[in-house]
Order: C-alpha cells, then sequence, then structure tokens
C-alpha cells in the first residue's frame, strides 16, 4: 500500500484547477464589458432624458458653444476624438448647463473613458436636435468584431456639416 499521490495525478489536478480558473477568468472578463455597456445604455439614456427636461423648460436644447462635438474626453472641433484625449468633459461643454441647473447631478462619463471608449455629444446649428453616442461598445455581435456604436438621436436632428 502507498502513502500520498502520485506525480502523476497531482499533475492531472492541477491541470484541472488551471482550465477551471482559465474559464471562470474569461466569464468574469465578459461579464464586466456587459456591465460597462449597460452602464454606457443608462447613462446615454439619463442625458437625452435630461435633454428633453431642458427643452420643455427652455425651447431649445442648450446654449451652443464653439465646439463642433462634445465628448466625455474633451470638445474637439472635428469628427474625431480630441487629442490628446481628456479624463472629463470640457469645462464649457454644452451639457454643464444640464447640471448648472440642476437636470444632472453630474456628466456622466463612459466607464473606461478613453479615445475608444467615450460619449459625443453634438447639437444640431438649430439647437432642435441632439445625437448622443456610446462611441464604442464592448459586448460583440455575432462575427461581428468590437466597434458598435449605441446612439440616440432626437426626432428633430439635422445633421451639421462637418467642419473637417
Amino acid at each position: 500500500m502507498k502513502d500520498g499521490f502520485s506525480l502523476i495525478e497531482i499533475i492531472i489536478v492541477m491541470g484541472i484547477i488551471g482550465l477551471l480558473a482559465t474559464a471562470a477568468v474569461v466569464g468574469y472578463s465578459s461579464q464586466q464589458g456587459s456591465a460597462r455597456d449597460t452602464r454606457r445604455f443608462e447613462d446615454v439614456k439619463k442625458i437625452s432624458d435630461a435633454l428633453e427636461f431642458y427643452f420643455e423648460d427652455n425651447g431649445k436644447y442648450a446654449p451652443k458653444e464653439t465646439w463642433y462635438a462634445d465628448t466625455s474626453i474633451g470638445a474637439s472641433l472635428g469628427a474625431t476624438p480630441p487629442s490628446p484625449a481628456l479624463s472629463d468633459w470640457a469645462p464649457n461643454s454644452d451639457l454643464r448647463d444640464l447640471v448648472t441647473q440642476n437636470y444632472l447631478s453630474s456628466l456622466p462619463k463612459d466607464p473606461i473613458n478613453n479615445t475608444d471608449y467615450h460619449y459625443r455629444f453634438e447639437l444640431d446649428d438649430q439647437l432642435r436636435g441632439y445625437l448622443i453616442q456610446a462611441v464604442k461598445l464592448e459586448k460583440k455581435e455575432g462575427n461581428a468584431n468590437n466597434g458598435r456604436t449605441f446612439t440616440l438621436i432626437s426626432k428633430d436632428y439635422i445633421e451639421n456639416e462637418n467642419p473637417d
């Protein structure tokens, strides 16, 4: 009769534990991406709701600043994200009025908030419509690669001429 385990038995058990740990880590990181996407949907909807309340009270969506598009990483004069990226909306963002006038407690930022993952806001030139976008989502659809977006567009939005 032998005492203990053989080297082969220990290696097999360690291999099984490694496979289970790998599966758990992959599942966990996938769930984190889905949770961040859910927050992106909620944040974009929250901004949209605040803009609609602001419109009801003021007859326009917000005073337009000089920027082509506001993003949660700074303002942009063109359709491309600002470089270098900031860690927050620009100090004179069109959306700041929603906070100063208590339509929002703070401006939401993307959970990752970098040049790949951020929020984008654009007013049309007549201040009668807007576009809000979570620029990139993490969850893949079928064979599609990451890079899908989530966009809310007001019914009266008229696309602006891109200054680029």
